[in-house]
């Protein structure tokens, strides 16, 4: 799914090396009985949440589901009660991000081997 989702590839190791730890949770989401969406959500020391790997596969863009995953996941840092609540976004999702109210703070370089 999440090959799917970002076309690269993610580990199944590197997931599995968050389930079980207090301050990570992994969501998945499902529209139709297909498993479509996923995101996770870091809380940090200083009680900040960081919302990371929000994806959706490319045969179910244009539905909201993107939006809804975010959605879903800010309502759990909220929550949390996090005071502040920080993602990376990329070009394609950075328009669905600042409809749901973040701010652009700078930018960062990607760099791949």
């Amino acid at each position: 799914m999440f090959r799917k989702a970002f076309g690269y590839t993610t580990y199944p190791s590197t997931l599995f090396s968050l389930i079980g730890e207090d301050k990570v949770q992994l969501f998945i989401g499902r529209h139709n009985d297909h498993y479509v969406s996923c995101g996770i959500l870091f809380l940090d020391s200083n009680n900040d949440s960081g919302l990371h790997m929000i994806g959706l596969r490319r045969d179910f863009r244009g539905l909201g589901l993107g939006k809804a995953m975010t959605a879903h996941l800010l309502h759990h840092a909220v929550k949390n009660k996090s005071e502040e609540i920080h993602l990376v976004a990329s070009k394609l999702g950075a328009p669905i991000y600042h409809k749901l109210g973040f701010q652009n703070r700078g930018y960062l370089k990607s760099y791949t081997i």
